[in-house]
């Protein structure tokens, strides 16, 4: 279609060169010094030529479906097509792609639900994170508690901190005691998110040959064991504090009980 600016007319035409409607300059305070269109263009009497024009539009494309789409700020292909078939009576059978949707609406693809690697022998993969911190101090004034997660036998540890950066000195801690018990076996993977990536963590790991494997930014579902199994100790500490009547500055001993009671608990062989 095409506009054209004549004098103080307006003429619409299509690929024809026909005009479809011519509109008078209007300087009526009314209008608001603007092109007056006629109320009969908008009535189902003169359908034909209010749909001609409705669909005007500066894109050049043979469908006339993905036109509206894009003139309708790249609206849902569906809630085109309902509005395609309000104004023409007809059903759009196109193809539905479109490629700047593509571009700028992707969403992160969903991670998938088995590792890539599989751990096969305790100590392999341990996965960490800190929850906190608390808005109730638990006794003894601790704010946060650590997570450590063994891939190959399921096994939790957990520890209590006042300040979230304890947790270095309780990750070297819980190195020498897990070697120790697992021995001659060694710590190989250690998963978690980048606040656990400071210098210090970086030179033990380099003496020791652990390799940190961080989650991508903006990306915590990629450290999903940890973050699983501390909403699972989480939400059983808390039931069993409210069960023995205790106040919510019992967390911490919540915690510390609920850790070893799922340790012995059944479960499913790893899958991931």
């Amino acid at each position: 279609y095409g506009v054209i600016f004549k004098g103080k007319t307006l003429v619409i035409h299509d690929d024809k060169t026909q005009p479809l409607l011519q509109l008078a300059y209007s300087t009526s305070k009314s209008a608001g010094s603007l092109y007056d269109i006629p109320q009969r263009l908008f009535q189902h009497g003169d359908a034909t030529t209010h749909h001609a024009l409705t669909m005007a539009t500066t894109h050049q494309d043979s469908d006339t479906l993905r036109n509206l789409h894009c003139r309708l700020g790249h609206a849902n292909y569906k809630r085109c097509q309902n509005i395609f078939k309000n104004m023409t009576g007809r059903t759009a059978t196109a193809a539905r792609w479109c490629c700047s949707c593509a571009m700028t609406k992707c969403h992160k693809l969903p991670f998938p639900k088995m590792a890539r690697h599989k751990a096969t022998r305790p100590l392999e993969r341990v996965s960490t994170d800190i929850c906190g911190p608390f808005a109730i101090q638990a006794i003894g004034g601790f704010r946060y508690f650590l997570v450590f997660l063994d891939h190959f036998t399921r096994h939790v540890h957990v520890d209590l901190l006042r300040r979230k950066d304890e947790f270095e000195d309780k990750f070297e801690q819980y190195v020498r005691t897990a070697q120790n018990i697992h021995q001659p076996l060694t710590l190989t993977f250690l998963h978690s998110d980048n606040a656990m990536d400071t210098r210090r963590m970086e030179a033990y790991c380099a003496e020791h040959g652990i390799t940190q494997v961080l989650t991508p930014p903006y990306s915590s579902v990629a450290n999903g064991r940890a973050k699983r199994v501390i909403r699972t100790i989480t939400a059983s500490a808390q039931a069993m504090r409210h069960h023995a009547g205790l106040s919510a500055r019992f967390w911490g001993y919540a915690i510390l009980a609920s850790a070893p009671t799922q340790n012995h608990l059944p479960h499913k062989p790893s899958t991931e």
